[in-house]
């Protein structure tokens, strides 16, 4: 199950290392009692512009499977023309 939540938007820069951590943390616990391991990826627009451009296969899933908790959708994050629309 993949859960995508957007952060950062307006300043379009990564998320804060601090928050990712935080989210891993806040994860920790419910990962034990429901024995699952949680992936937090931290990305910024450039990778995402990256990895779209690549037709990186991740991001392909990611932009599928992902039940958004906040903010757009994956795929609407970044523009037609590939600017950041945050």
């Amino acid at each position: 199950m993949m859960f995508w939540l957007e952060g950062a938007k307006a300043s379009g820069s990564s998320p804060p290392p601090e928050a990712v951590e935080g989210l891993r943390e806040g994860l920790r616990d419910a990962a034990e009692r429901l024995v699952f391991l949680p992936n937090v990826v931290g990305l910024d627009f450039d990778d995402i512009r990256r990895l779209d451009e690549d037709d990186d296969p991740w991001w392909q899933s990611v932009k599928q499977e992902a039940i958004v908790i906040s903010g757009k959708r994956p795929e609407d994050v970044m523009s037609f023309d590939g600017e950041a629309r945050g």
